[in-house]
């Protein structure tokens, strides 16, 4: 990164941050123009294997430790708490939820981590963004038990709980995936579903 700042303009400053977006880091409040960021879609267990992925880049570089190694408990939502409530004030996230759980009260949970998560990460999002700065979040929208997750609205829904304002949300078009256009979440023969072929661009203003 540093040689290609160099190489583009030299008056450029870019500093990488290793930490959890979750918690609060030495980043200034309202210190921030804009966000762009796109967060993992959910658990590594039937969508984007973030944790594989990442562990064959840091093996390519030489660079794996224990701790990269459990990469995906780091990850948003890698740490379930059965004990975590729903107290997230999204109607789109407990429609999907009271349906994930007459099938699966336990992937609910595990749904529901990963947005408990993701708004804790909004939380520190909106904290360091400058007033009427924009928060732009590239995200997919992800099928659990056959229930499509509406992650859009839910982050819509959730960052103006926190006092954004939903500027917009553009769907578009994924079109080159490494990804097979579907899976199978339940092992089961034959039993397949799509795997995400649209993105959406989430734009919230800080007001």
């Amino acid at each position: 990164m540093k040689e290609f700042y160099n190489d583009v303009d030299n008056k450029t400053w870019a500093r990488v941050i290793h930490g959890d977006s979750t918690k609060k880091y030495a980043i200034a409040d309202e210190s921030i123009d804009c966000i762009i960021t796109s967060p993992p879609y959910g658990d590594s267990k039937t969508t984007v294997a973030y944790g594989q992925f990442s562990r064959l880049s840091l093996q390519w570089l030489d660079m794996v430790s224990d701790e990269e190694l459990q990469i995906d408990k780091q990850l948003i939502g890698g740490i379930v708490d059965p004990q975590t409530k729903n107290n997230l004030n999204s109607k789109s996230l407990t429609k999907a939820l009271n349906l994930i759980t007459e099938h699966d009260s336990k992937r609910a949970k595990e749904v529901l981590a990963f947005y408990v998560d993701l708004n804790k990460a909004m939380i520190q999002a909106y904290r360091i963004l400058k007033n009427y700065k924009y928060f732009c979040v590239v995200i997919g929208n992800r099928t659990v038990k056959k229930v499509k997750l509406p992650t859009d609205f839910i982050v819509s829904e959730l960052g103006e709980n926190l006092g954004f304002h939903t500027v917009d949300i553009i769907v578009r078009n994924i079109p080159n995936k490494r990804m097979p256009l579907k899976n199978s979440p339940t092992n089961i023969a034959g039993e397949l579903e799509e795997t995400i072929q649209k993105e959406s661009i989430v734009i919230l203003q800080k007001l």
